[in-house]
């Protein structure tokens, strides 16, 4: 008996960490079985949504929201960073939020002038600079956080504006699939994904997700150069 207590407590343990946040994973936990609450109860009804857009009959819907759900999210993750890394968030909230609305609407002026980029190469890029978010949680690289704000919200916003130059239908759709997926990615990174996973597993899920897009984005390439 004694033994076996022993062992337990000489058994390697999860350590916390900024970037892999396990007590508030644990904190997650009490409150959750305090209240008889289950992760499935979220899961299951945001999955079933996931599915809809990834299924559903038209491409321009499951880009958009898979855009709208890792921009988000690696938004978040960007936001957390800053906190973890600048020790304050509350003196640039503003000038971040200004510099990504900015990017939004510098993505959508380009996208909606030119269509260089087409839909599967603003996807790459895109996971690209997702997957390069990873970098800033060395110490030295802190200071690309702002910059790759703007830029995942430029590109953000010229996939939206050219994807919807080519659409036929009602403008909400994509408006709608775009702001679901935000919703989304917001809520399942920072209970779940963030969480339960640390952030290199958080940030290499929405890598994921938007590589499932690629499929969608290459349809909508051959379409628009067939257009063309």
């Amino acid at each position: 008996m004694r033994m076996a207590l022993v062992n337990g407590l000489a058994a390697p343990q999860q350590i916390n960490s900024d970037f892999s946040p396990r007590l508030f994973l644990l904190y997650q936990k009490i409150a959750w079985a305090e209240f008889g609450f289950s992760p499935a109860f979220l899961f299951i009804p945001l999955a079933a949504v996931f599915l809809f857009f990834m299924f559903r009959p038209g491409k321009q819907a499951f880009v958009l929201f898979s855009t709208g759900f890792s921009i988000t999210a690696a938004e978040l993750f960007l936001l957390f960073s800053f906190e973890i890394r600048f020790g304050t968030l509350y003196y640039a909230m503003g000038l971040l939020f200004t510099l990504f609305c900015a990017g939004l609407a510098l993505g959508c002026k380009a996208g909606s002038r030119n269509t260089r980029l087409n839909p599967f190469a603003v996807d790459c890029l895109m996971i690209l600079s997702i997957a390069g978010s990873l970098a800033i949680m060395a110490q030295p690289l802190r200071f690309c956080i702002a910059p790759l704000l703007f830029i995942q919200a430029c590109l953000a916003g010229y996939q939206f504006a050219s994807v919807l130059k080519d659409h036929q239908g009602p403008f909400a759709q994509l408006y709608g699939a775009d702001l679901i997926g935000g919703a989304m990615g917001a809520l399942v990174f920072g209970v779940l994904l963030f969480p339960l996973f640390g952030a290199a597993g958080a940030v290499l899920t929405l890598v994921g997700v938007k590589i499932l897009s690629l499929y969608h984005s290459v349809a909508l390439t051959a379409r628009t150069a067939h257009l063309v």
